[in-house]
């Protein structure tokens, strides 16, 4: 189905509630794909910061063994991987804030989210199922439409904090080039 067709559908469908509530569930998890794929992005650059810290000790290693540690070749060595290390720290640290779980207790009380569900239900399971079927259209739409704006807070806070790690990752990649670069000429 393309886009062009999709979207006359919907918009063809305006008259019954079920699509409408259909649409928000498209809508929500479209936004759920955008969270699965910041953590998938997360994971890269999580993995590009092991293999240059793994690099970068060995670094550290080198600058150590060095039989003249004076002059300004090794000053500016140590000044380099210093900073290579700030950058992936701080990279790795907002990597961290980005994938963990701190939403639940901010977003309104919803019967779809799972940290509400348990909250609100523990393993009462016929309670939920009574209080789902009850739920009017409006109700639905009301409590999924809510979900969707926070589900989208979350993926775009999520975007916006390995934006920043990418940019961090970038800077620490030029500093640990140097690097490498630099202890090529250090005396061994």
């Amino acid at each position: 189905m393309t886009k062009k067709s999709n979207s006359s559908s919907i918009a063809n469908s305006t008259d019954d509630k079920s699509n409408d509530l259909a649409t928000y569930f498209t809508i929500l998890n479209g936004v759920q794909d955008q969270i699965k794929f910041a953590d998938r992005k997360a994971a890269f650059y999580s993995a590009l910061n092991a293999l240059m810290f793994g690099f970068a000790s060995q670094s550290i290693g080198v600058l150590r063994t060095t039989p003249v540690q004076t002059g300004w070749l090794f000053n500016v060595s140590i000044v380099v991987v210093v900073l290579y290390a700030l950058l992936a720290t701080v990279a790795v640290a907002l990597i961290v804030f980005a994938v963990m779980s701190r939403y639940g207790a901010l977003a309104p009380t919803s019967k779809v989210f799972f940290g509400h569900i348990i909250k609100t239900y523990g393993k009462d399971y016929g309670k939920y199922v009574a209080d789902m079927t009850a739920m009017t259209n409006d109700e639905w739409a009301t409590d999924i439409g809510t979900q969707i704006v926070e589900v989208s807070h979350i993926a775009l806070t999520k975007h916006r904090l390995l934006s920043h790690a990418a940019k961090l990752t970038l800077g620490a990649f030029v500093f640990w080039a140097v690097a490498l670069g630099l202890l090529a000429f250090l005396p061994s």
